[in-house]
């Protein structure tokens, strides 16, 4: 490789003439130019110029300009010694300071990327495959999976993980199915959910199509609709949950004449846990077996169904 000559403009014809570190190489004619010598490079003062020697990494230097000219403008003289700038990183391979960058930062070239394992990808520093970065953004980790052995909290790729010899979800999360998640786990009916394992924390509810924690089919929350002679359709009716208050239970459903623990069971309106059975509450009859209907309704009702029936058989 040809190496580039720092002519002094200085005239010689012996290398007397020219300035300390330079040399009077010949040109046509009688008269030569002062150039400097290899490892030197030119620098004006004045009305003169000095051959001033270039500095590697690490070699003794008075001026950035000896460190800069082989290490790049990342480089400085610090301390009489050429270094790389604080905001630098020295590459052997390259023989030059480039500015660093840590993951997620820009980068030019996979050189700016000053974390081990990392390249430049479209223009930010990356950590390889199956690798992830350090809270610090200063390290690649390898990616550890839930019930992977561990050795520090960071390692555990899954959001919400933490490492107790192996990844384990935190104790408000619980693992998916497929094992790749920590989904958090619901501490009320209707929270959000994606599996009914998240709703194991509140009793007899699973993940309904919602996406909600749901009371079981045959349990009813205190604030479910009850079923009374106005809103009695069929059985179905049992399993409607349109509460809104966050803070219930879910209670085992119990019909009339069937047996119970307390009132919250009972799920027919007007009823209540007498004698361990659900019953129609005092100044309501049992109608139909099926709801509880004020006294005076039924009457009317029985009245006019024996009207009915005499009209017939006239």
């Amino acid at each position: 490789m040809k190496v580039k000559k720092f002519l002094t403009s200085n005239v010689c014809r012996v290398t007397a003439d020219c300035p300390l570190n330079a040399i009077c190489e010949p040109r046509s004619g009688w008269d030569g130019q002062c150039v400097c010598r290899d490892g030197y490079f030119m620098k004006p003062s004045g009305k003169t110029r000095h051959c001033i020697q270039i500095a590697d990494y690490g070699e003794l230097c008075y001026m950035d300009q000896q460190c800069e000219f082989r290490l790049g403008l990342y480089a400085e003289c610090r301390n009489g010694q050429c270094a790389c700038k604080s905001n630098a990183h020295y590459i052997v391979n390259e023989n030059a300071c480039f500015k660093s960058s840590k993951i997620g930062d820009y980068c030019r070239l996979t050189s700016n990327c000053a974390v081990d394992l990392t390249t430049c990808v479209k223009g930010e520093c990356r950590c390889p495959l199956n690798y992830h970065s350090n809270w610090e953004k200063n390290r690649c980790l390898k990616n550890v999976e839930l019930n992977e052995t561990c050795y520090n909290h960071e390692e555990c790729v899954a959001e919400n993980s933490i490492c107790y010899q192996t990844c384990k979800c935190r104790t408000s999360h619980v693992m998916s199915q497929d094992g790749k998640q920590c989904l958090p786990l619901a501490n009320s009916l209707y929270q959000k959910c994606q599996e009914d394992s998240q709703c194991s924390q509140v009793a007899y509810t699973y993940c309904g199509s919602n996406q909600t924690c749901i009371c079981l089919s045959d349990h009813h929350d205190i604030n479910s609709v009850r079923i009374s002679d106005d809103s009695y359709n069929d059985d179905r009716q049992l399993n409607v949950q349109l509460s809104l208050n966050f803070f219930q239970r879910c209670h085992v459903t119990v019909r009339l004449n069937e047996v119970c623990e307390d009132d919250l069971n009972c799920v027919i309106a007007h009823s209540s846990c007498i004698n361990r059975r659900c019953q129609c509450d005092d100044g309501f009859s049992e109608f139909r077996g099926k709801f509880c209907s004020n006294a005076d309704r039924v009457q009317i009702s029985l009245f006019i169904a024996l009207v009915l029936s005499f009209t017939r058989l006239l």
